[in-house]
């Protein structure tokens, strides 16, 4: 029975619930609403791979009654019974999704009894990656200096937004990009403009999705640079951006890469105009970025690459595009029923956006939404559509259609209405009504009706002008609709008007001078009296402009002694007379409102209006402050006839400021620095008639920016904008690179360095150094190009090369314009051979447990075959005498052979030049550094330690070894260009490690002027060295350094500090080093033990001995 009652119940509810929300909707529909979206689906990627099972879409909506949700698929209702779908309030969540199924456009609709709103629009689809084919990739192979391509060919996917890296050998080891190196993010290729020896290996393509964090790569392909005499080859441009449509504030990329050698630089530029003030370019220049783009970045770019051997240019356009945005959108509405609707919905976009409307959910109309007579059925859930190919965005409202009385209840007459004499005033009357009511007015019970000095407006507002006494009495509103009627009275009273009665005048002043404007109103006594000042329409705000503005009002005290007070900073006469409400003073405020104007400036300059305010009526009154001072900034500065060092300048004047201009001054600035400097001009002296001038003595194909400032008697005024950015024609550089020299370096090398010349003398593009160098006493030059700027450093290698040869070398810049002077000539040395000698008489002996010392005798250079006859140098008596001529070429000489020989002083060098031993071809006297490897014995030899040292020191020590470990140790002698062999492998055994047991202090006794320390005996572990003896270190507290005892005994006596404390420490000693420390501290006036080991030998003493400590 019970149950049976349960289902009547459920049954009865289950009938009786559509009738509760009819009558919520109908009855009390002002307390509830339609839904609103808080949440809607968005666009989905489901990994095809993913093992999560399953994917969700949210849709989220407040509303009351509390809403309902179902969702369409493909614009088809999905039957939510089936196990592979279940909601959470409104959130879809499918399980095992299939993208046959399961893949499409997904819209939530939501519904309460106000009505139904749909969802924007949201895809659901499958992303993949594939891997990449199983067959090996071809080998590359390519002549050194000539580009190269690398396809990518990137496998099936989705969606297509990969990014795209290279491999070099072996995972993880990605390529490094520069300038002759770039991978495009487009089709994932990589460039390199022209190959070197150092790019053989093997590269394969590494490909990343972010959308389902999937990467693969590769099969990897063999680039097999081939040895070839490096050709030079024109810019030839590869990667080609395309026709570029973007949608507005999205960021944009153009990519461009050149092949070529030398490597082309490349430039980027927009057609008729600057590039975006937001373009960034990156990359080495092979990339242009454009940061949320805007319409006026659409436009045709361009991209040039160029070398000294050509130049090559590429062109597309980019397109700026739109979404729809909301201009205007509806919301939420209520009409009286009966009325008209406008709903405006406009939006903006590219191409211009079209417009539908839903009506619950329902197709309702397109276009604009116009609706006459109103009626309740036309309330509901409205959506305004807007879409182009670009998007589509929604804007949801509720319309509410009401009927009700005209009420008064929430916005009742004024009781009490005031009216100026003379002026203008307005009655409103403005009760609750639906729909519009009709309005009529009564004074007293005269019925009033349209006429020249009376109005009753549509609103029902009653507009009366020239107000005389006469009009002073009771008003009646009457409003009436076909849903009833109501009344509402207030009272018109009359007021003297407000008048100006003195008014400003006009001000001329000099700019840091002051300036009063005076301005005195009449009013009716009892309202309160306002002044406003504003300046060409704006009104001051004293509080922030307190620096330059002030306003006084003049009070009148005590009105038989007739006493006068000034108040500023003040805002109203109402503020002051508050404070002295409780005051016996009677005061009368006189109705000024001067105005002070403090160190005047040129922004301060206008028509100053002062209004004089109540609460019924105002007035006005106007003047005009000149301010004279110094200039404004010049405009329109045009840059024209731009050369290599000059540019022509051209501009149109400021504003004078009531002085005539005397002269310009033109500046400029460059990306070097942010000073802005003074130009050279000619006419050197540019006066004030003038407004152009040329700028000279500029540095060529430099970046300049420009701005002019004026000046008159009054001063310099403010500089103009900066003129848009140009860059001087180029020119040959006219410097040459200095600090020319080198030497050194490895076997069969010639290292020529120089300081890289600095951006500012570049002169053009395409700059790079020219270096030549030859065999002394040789005619021909042999020339080599380094294209790149910043490189101040070459090294020739050539293996049939003599080391030590000398060498004169010179280094010269050049651009695109043509070639600089050559550097003075500097003499270097090519690199030394590698020792040849073993060192001999090595020896090892061990010092402790973790140190040995390793010693020698030392390699000399005799060793090095050809050296003597390579090493002779020109006639001494022509470069190295102390009064020799040739002052330059002495110091290159000296700079050349210290370089080589850093360890000689010049007087030991002029000896040896002077020597017969420099025309019998004896070389320098010279030793060689050595090295020292020493590896333990259960390592490999590939993990030996090293260690080097000068070819001045004759022995070394080995720290930091392993206790009673076997190490192996040789010696060899080494110099730039590399190692010689090594001697014969010495082997030793480190001593075993020393004790580990810190010496247990067990007394401190003083016995007269001396203290007697004693410690326990350390008993040595099987691993450990033997006890040999104690070293006893005795210090002042505080410093590292005192006297040490050695004994072979437990015990020592030291002498008693004659200040201050000291401190004793203690050491077990053996053949494998010092053991662990312990310490004690004693004074002249402590005789206790202070050790941690205290209570321990107090405790143990019954055990063992008797300790005495004296009291």
């Amino acid at each position: 029975m019970a149950e049976q009652k349960i289902t009547i119940w459920f049954f009865v509810c289950h009938l009786i619930t559509p009738c509760f929300v009819y009558s919520l909707a109908a009855e009390e529909g002002n307390k509830g609403y339609g839904p609103v979206f808080e949440e809607q689906p968005i666009d989905t990627i489901y990994p095809e791979e993913s093992s999560d099972g399953q994917v969700s879409m949210n849709c989220r909506a407040r509303a009351v009654p509390f809403p309902t949700y179902r969702w369409k698929l493909n614009n088809w209702d999905i039957d939510l019974t089936k196990e592979r779908y279940s909601m959470v309030g409104g959130r879809l969540v499918i399980n095992n999704p299939e993208k046959s199924r399961d893949a499409g456009k997904y819209v939530c609709v939501v519904s309460n009894v106000f009505g139904t709103v749909r969802s924007s629009e949201a895809t659901l689809s499958f992303g993949y990656l594939d891997p990449f084919p199983p067959e090996e990739r071809y080998e590359v192979k390519v002549r050194e200096g000539v580009g190269a391509v690398l396809l990518c060919e990137p496998p099936y996917h989705y969606p297509d937004d990969l990014s795209y890296r290279w491999l070099l050998n072996e995972f993880p080891v990605f390529i490094a990009l520069d300038k002759r190196r770039f991978v495009s993010q487009t089709n994932g290729n990589l460039y390199i403009a022209n190959v070197e020896a150092s790019d053989k290996g093997n590269y394969s393509c590494f490909v990343s999705s972010p959308s389902i964090t999937k990467s693969v790569f590769s099969k990897f392909i063999p680039l097999i640079p081939q040895s070839d005499r490096a050709k030079v080859y024109p810019a030839d441009i590869k990667v080609k951006f395309k026709d570029t449509y973007a949608l507005l504030g999205q960021n944009v990329t153009l990519e461009c890469f050149a092949l070529g050698n030398p490597v082309p630089e490349l430039r980027w530029s927009k057609y008729l105009e600057p590039l975006p003030a937001s373009a960034e370019i990156s990359m080495s220049g092979a990339v242009l970025k454009i940061f949320n783009i805007q319409y006026e970045d659409e436009g045709l770019y361009e991209c040039e690459a160029e070398n000294y051997k050509g130049k090559d240019k590429h062109q597309a356009r980019v397109y700026v595009q739109a979404a729809p945005e909301w201009v205007e959108h509806i919301n939420d509405t209520e009409r009286d029923i009966g009325s008209d609707l406008y709903w405006p919905c406009v939006a903006t976009g590219k191409p211009i956006p079209t417009i539908r409307w839903l009506k619950n959910g329902a197709s309702f109309r397109k276009g604009e939404l116009r609706m006459q007579s109103l009626t309740f059925d036309d309330a509901g859930m409205y959506q305004c559509i807007a879409e182009n190919m670009h998007g589509i965005i929604y804007a949801n409202a509720e319309l509410k259609i009401v009927a009700s009385p005209p009420t008064f209840e929430m916005n009742p007459m004024k009781k009490k209405i005031l009216a100026a004499k003379g002026g203008r005033v307005i009655i409103e009357c403005k009760p609750k009504a639906a729909p519009k009511p009709k309005f009529s007015w009564s004074k007293g019970t005269e019925l009033l009706v349209n006429g020249s000095r009376i109005r009753i407006w549509d609103d029902g507002s009653l507009e009366i002008i020239n107000v005389t006494k006469l009009d002073e009495g009771r008003y009646t509103c009457f409003a009436e609709n076909n849903r009833g009627k109501a009344n509402s009275t207030g009272v018109l009273e009359m007021t003297e008007a407000t008048r100006i009665t003195l008014a400003p005048l006009n001000v001329d002043v000099t700019v840091g001078e002051n300036a009063t404007m005076q301005c005195i109103a009449s009013h009716d006594p009892t309202l309160d009296l306002t002044f406003i000042w504003s300046l060409n329409g704006f009104v001051i705000d004293f509080e922030k402009e307190h620096e330059h503005y002030e306003r006084n009002v003049m009070v009148r005290c005590c009105q038989e002694h007739k006493i006068e007070l000034q108040f500023r900073h003040l805002t109203d006469t109402k503020t002051l007379a508050g404070r002295y409400l409780k005051s016996d003073i009677s005061i009368h405020i006189k109705s000024n409102g001067e105005l002070l104007i403090k160190n005047v400036q040129l922004r301060h300059a206008g028509r100053y209006m002062c209004t004089a305010q109540t609460i019924v009526d105002n007035s006005s009154a106007s003047a005009d402050l000149v301010v004279r001072g110094p200039p404004g900034p010049p405009g329109g500065i045009r840059v024209e006839e731009i050369r290599d060092t000059a540019v022509a300048l051209t501009w149109s004047r400021g504003t004078d400021n009531h002085s005539p201009i005397s002269k310009y001054t033109i500046q400029s600035k460059t990306f070097l620095s942010e000073e802005w400097k003074d130009a050279k001009t000619d006419p050197s002296d540019i006066e004030g008639n003038m407004e152009s001038a040329t700028v000279i003595d500029l540095i060529p194909w430099m970046e300049y920016e420009f701005r002019i400032i004026a000046t008159n008697t009054l001063g310099t005024g403010e500089p103009s904008m900066p003129s848009p950015r140009i860059r001087t024609e180029g020119a040959p550089p006219n410097v040459a690179p200095s600090d020319v020299g080198g030497g050194g370096g490895s076997n069969r090398e010639l290292t020529i360095t120089w300081m890289p010349l600095s951006r500012e003398y570049h002169y053009g593009n395409n700059f790079g150094y020219i270096v030549a160098f030859k065999p002394f006493g040789e005619k021909e030059w042999r020339r080599v190009t380094v294209t790149n700027p910043e490189i101040g450093r070459y090294v020739h290698k050539d293996e049939s090369m003599p080391p030590s040869t000398q060498y004169q070398v010179k280094v010269k810049a050049f651009n695109n314009k043509g070639d600089g002077p050559f550097s003075l000539t500097a003499v270097i040395y090519s690199a030394q051979d590698a020792p040849t000698e073993i060192p001999t008489d090595v020896s090892v002996k061990v010092l402790s447990s973790s140190e040995m010392s390793v010693s020698w005798h030392h390699v000399s250079d005799k060793s090095v075959e050809g050296y003597q006859e390579e090493s002779d140098f020109p006639d001494t008596n022509a470069y190295c005498q102390d009064d020799c001529p040739q002052g330059d070429e002495c110091e290159l000489m000296h700079f050349a052979i210290t370089e080589e020989y850093p360890q000689l002083t010049l007087k030991e060098i002029r000896a040896w030049l002077k020597s017969p031993s420099v025309s019998s071809g004896d070389s320098l006297p010279m030793d060689y550094p050595n090295k020292i490897r020493y590896w333990a014995a259960h390592d490999k030899e590939a993990a030996a330690q090293r260690v080097q040292v000068s070819n001045q020191e004759y022995s070394t020590k080995l720290e930091n070894l392993k206790p009673n470990t076997r190490y192996h140790v040789d010696v060899s002698a080494f110099n730039s260009a590399g190692y010689g062999p090594p001697s014969s492998t010495i082997d030793v055994v480190t001593r075993k490690a020393p004790p580990s047991q810190r010496p247990r202090i067990i007394s401190s006794v003083r016995s007269g002027s001396r203290y007697i320390i004693t410690w326990d005996h350390v008993k040595a572990m099987s691993n450990e060295s033997a006890v040999e003896g104690y070293k006893v270190l005795y210090r002042p507290d505080g410093q590292h350094e005192g006297k040490l005892f050695s004994t072979g005994k437990h015990t020592i006596e030291v002498p008693v500090p004659s200040d201050g404390e000291y401190v004793v420490e203690v050491r077990a000693h053996s053949e494998g080093g010092d053991g662990e420390v312990a310490q004690i501290k004693i004074s002249a006036s402590d005789t206790s033990l202070k050790t941690a080991d205290t209570i321990y030998a107090l405790c143990s003493a019954q055990l063992s001995a008797e300790i005495f400590l004296p009291p």
